[in-house]
């Protein structure tokens, strides 16, 4: 084999090493981002699952009626005798 023909053929192996090296690189870099996403976006469900709760607790130790359609705080009705 001659040397130019030993040149070609480990230019040819590197390129495609570093073809699928960078490809490799690229797949795992976008499932990180989507991960990351996914991640922040759960995080903010809770923390807006948390503030639900506390504005719900604070409605009810207040002596108030949680209105559970519209998600506010009202006050308790009177209540006709019959």
């Amino acid at each position: 084999m001659s040397s130019t023909l030993r040149i070609i053929i480990i230019f040819l192996f590197l390129t495609v090493t570093a073809i699928i090296g960078a490809a490799t690189w690229i797949y795992h870099a976008g499932g990180e981002s989507k991960l990351n996403s996914i991640e922040r976006q759960n995080n903010e469900a809770g923390n807006q699952s948390d503030r639900a709760r506390g504005d719900y607790d604070v409605c009810i130790d207040g002596g108030r009626v949680w209105d559970f359609g519209s998600g506010k705080c009202t006050r308790p009705t009177a209540r006709r005798g019959n």
